[in-house]
């Protein structure tokens, strides 16, 4: 290996000799070939090439061993060490998992990948029936689930405290639900139970007088809801709105009339003076009217 005359000058201080391990690697200085003189082990005075070129060194030198950064002349291209992790040592403090001596973990298969989803949609659009709105495409995927599936409604979590809330919020909804129940005949009386006793609205109304068409209520229940909306129409203090009400309650009343879902002669006294007492109101002359030519062709017969 050759030195340099910088390295030559570090070497002679035995103070400042690299360590055994440094030595073994290559230095990080390396003589310039192209400059005469720099390969020679023996230093000598080389004058033909000038003044320039001795100060060029000497600054040379200043700047490799006068800075505060470590010195290039102690650094060297060491070799890379390999250190192997030391092995794990085995004993009866050592946790099972960090040392596993075989495969313990069984595969969990979700069985429930690639099966029919519609209880889990029923449930989830079901609850949100509760609260809010749905949406058309909502109650299109709630009502075709239900469809094939008609017991998913109890699994849901609909009760019958729970119908008034979808009545209120959703009443096509209502009517849907309510209409499917009927396949449940230990069920359905609490379910028309709860609608009847429902405080009169105009959903509520809807719901009932949809489902006239279709369901045939007791007539316990419709007797029942009637006298309901008499009471409630009678209790209003609004005017405005006891006549908005009073309009809704006849215009019920004809279609059960006139679909034949309900005969007035039960209830032939209660409804006359109803529409005796809003007689100004243009419904209740009509269902009042409807009352009498009904009860002029029953005398006939």
């Amino acid at each position: 290996m050759y030195y340099s005359y910088l390295e030559m000058m570090f070497t002679t201080n035995s103070e400042n000799t690299p360590p055994s391990v440094s030595q073994v690697g290559r230095s990080t200085l390396l003589p310039d070939i192209d400059i005469p003189g720099t390969v020679q082990k023996e230093i000598t005075p080389n004058t033909s090439l000038g003044p320039t070129l001795n100060i060029a060194a000497i600054k040379t030198a200043e700047s490799l061993l006068c800075n505060d950064i470590p010195s290039p002349i102690s650094a060297t291209f060491e070799p890379g060490y390999i250190r192997p992790p030391p092995p794990l040592t085995l004993s009866q403090q050592e946790l099972v998992w960090m040392n596993p001596t075989e495969c313990l973990q069984a595969i969990q298969w979700d069985n429930s990948m690639c099966m029919d989803n519609r209880a889990v949609v029923v449930r989830k659009l079901l609850g949100k029936s509760f609260k809010e709105p749905l949406t058309r495409d909502e109650e299109y995927q709630f009502t075709l689930a239900v469809e094939k599936e008609p017991k998913l409604i109890l699994q849901g979590g609909l009760t019958p405290t729970k119908l008034p809330l979808i009545v209120e919020n959703n009443p096509t909804i209502a009517i849907f639900l309510t209409g499917k129940l009927t396949n449940f005949p230990n069920l359905i009386n609490e379910y028309l139970e709860t609608l009847v006793s429902m405080e009169m609205s105009l959903h509520s109304i809807e719901v009932l007088n949809n489902l006239s068409t279709t369901v045939d209520f007791p007539t316990e229940f419709l007797q029942l809801y009637i006298t309901r909306c008499l009471e409630s129409c009678q209790s209003f203090k609004d005017r405005n709105q006891q006549q908005r009400c009073v309009r809704l309650v006849c215009v019920f009343l004809q279609c059960l009339i006139r679909n034949k879902k309900f005969n007035p002669q039960d209830m032939f006294a209660e409804l006359q003076a109803f529409c005796i007492e809003f007689s100004r109101i243009r419904e209740a002359a009509g269902l009042f009217r409807l009352l009498k030519n009904m009860d002029t062709i029953d005398n006939k017969v």
